[in-house]
């Protein structure tokens, strides 16, 4: 399809040259009129080559297009300016250690289990490796380090993986000690939805990158480490971005809170700490930055998890 685009150009300048030189025995001077003819024709084709090659639907980047005839772990997702993305690797070979044997985690606060995943968590890890030189990759090919399209990159594609509860226990053990989770499992669509047998019932980054999809807890201290990293990477001080985990124990429910020094297109679901307004950003749907659901927004039910800050 994209070969025979490509021509387009070609056949209308062949054709415009061939018309003009039929009709220009018909007129005074038949030179001039061919060479307006092959000057017109010269126009019209290089606007046209011009409109084809700038259209993303008729050429898409190769990365996405070379993604769709793989047979290898491949994703696509959209960010919010409508770029496609995309990731072509090797399966993961590690899934016989990402299953950990269960562990009661009621007498564990969330922040310690996200201080402990975290903690165990290496940008030296092959699996994690891969995602974060993607990231770069992407961010190389654009040739940009703006905040708000890193933002955009990583969490848009942290929303687009599917969502699945991840539990301690196995799952046809959870529906009767979790409402929420018992509520899932009740769906038919959903009762496979399950990952189980996961330490204190939260994937690690690493686990993350296998399963490539969670639920919230999952999805968002993957999101918090992908985030932090990339922010030490490229030099961005406190000033411009901050990045904290948001909790809320009504809603039963974590967001990543991200502080920005640019809030154009931004919505009003933050809360403030130390002086600086942390914007709730949701990783299991798609909503923009500072946009919760409706059933959740109430931001006074809402804290910064407290998490212990090492070098991720």
């Amino acid at each position: 399809m994209t070969s025979f685009f490509l021509l387009i150009p070609f056949l209308l300048i062949f054709l415009f040259v061939y018309a003009t030189r039929k009709i220009s025995f018909y007129f005074k001077f038949p030179s001039l009129i061919k060479s307006l003819g092959l000057l017109i024709s010269l126009t019209i084709s290089f606007g046209v080559f011009g409109f084809l090659f700038y259209n993303k639907e008729l050429f898409p980047e190769e990365e996405v297009f070379e993604c769709e005839k793989s047979d290898l772990d491949c994703h696509i997702w959209t960010n919010y300016q409508g770029e496609k993305f995309s990731y072509v690797f090797p399966k993961a070979k590690f899934e016989e250690e990402i299953n950990n044997q269960s562990t009661n985690s009621k007498d564990v606060s969330l922040g310690k289990i996200y201080s402990d995943k975290l903690e165990g968590a290496s940008k030296k890890s092959p699996e994690i490796r891969k995602w974060l030189l993607r990231y770069k990759e992407i961010l190389r090919i654009k040739k940009t380090t703006n905040i708000r399209f890193i933002l955009d990159l990583v969490v848009s594609h942290i929303q687009s993986l599917p969502y699945y509860f991840v539990h301690e226990n196995k799952c046809d053990l959870i529906n009767v000690s979790d409402p929420a989770a018992k509520k899932w499992h009740n769906n038919p669509r959903h009762r496979n939805s399950c990952i189980a047998e996961i330490t204190y019932g939260v994937l690690s980054p690493e686990q993350f990158t296998y399963f490539q999809k969670g639920d919230c807890d999952s999805k968002t201290i993957f999101g918090y480490f992908v985030l932090k990293h990339l922010k030490s990477t490229f030099n961005i001080d406190e000033t411009q971005l901050d990045i904290k985990v948001l909790y809320s124990k009504l809603y039963r429910h974590t967001v990543l809170g991200i502080y920005i020094l640019n809030t154009n297109n931004v919505g009003n679901d933050f809360i403030k700490f130390k002086g600086k307004k942390y914007y709730a950003w949701e990783v299991t749907g798609r909503y923009p930055l500072g946009f919760l659901p409706s059933s959740i927004n109430d931001m006074s039910h809402w804290e910064i998890l407290n998490i212990k800050e090492n070098e991720h």
